[in-house]
């Protein structure tokens, strides 16, 4: 990409990460970041933890989480998720069960996005069991018990979509 995600400026406007804060604070729910990577000054002041050492990816962002505080829910996020909205924040949490440890959308029948999903503190057993055995992708909870892949609705869809090429961002339709 030439530059870390969280700092990329879609339309030549806000960074990418501080476009992701400001749709969770239209959410009304507090942040904190996971990772060492480049980070904006408007993100300066967030809380922030380390990843997992030794866990590659995402996943070892996603256990610095649950881990960090085991009794909470996560709600997850991926720093180039460049359409987030308010509205898919609050469709996400609707989709929470008594009965549910992850809600992991379902983009199509073969892609869940992990990266904007739902972590309760069920959870922390099967992505610690993931990290040891096998490759370390927190996608492999889709079909896992407790774990539902519900489908976006149409009108907030492209609120899971990520950036991950040049290409990619230059298409966005902001």
């Amino acid at each position: 990409m030439g530059a870390p995600k969280a700092t990329l400026c879609p339309g030549g406007e806000e960074p990418l990460l501080d476009r992701i804060h400001r749709a969770i604070r239209q959410a009304d729910l507090p942040v904190t970041l996971v990772g060492e990577g480049p980070i904006t000054e408007g993100a300066s002041r967030l809380k922030r933890i380390p990843d997992r050492p030794g866990i590659p990816g995402p996943l070892g962002g996603i256990l610095a989480a649950v881990n960090h505080d085991p009794s909470a829910s996560w709600l997850v996020f991926a720093c180039d998720l460049a359409l987030l909205k308010p509205a898919a924040i609050r469709w996400l949490i609707d989709q929470r069960r008594e009965d549910h440890i992850a809600v992991v959308p379902r983009l199509s029948e073969r892609r869940v996005e992990p990266l904007f999903a739902v972590y309760e503190p069920g959870a922390r057993e099967l992505l610690e069991a993931i990290a040891l055995d096998g490759p370390p992708a927190p996608r492999r909870l889709a079909g896992l018990p407790g774990v539902v892949t519900p489908e976006p609705p149409a009108e907030i869809r492209a609120c899971w979509t990520n950036v991950n090429t040049p290409e990619d961002l230059e298409g966005l339709e902001l």
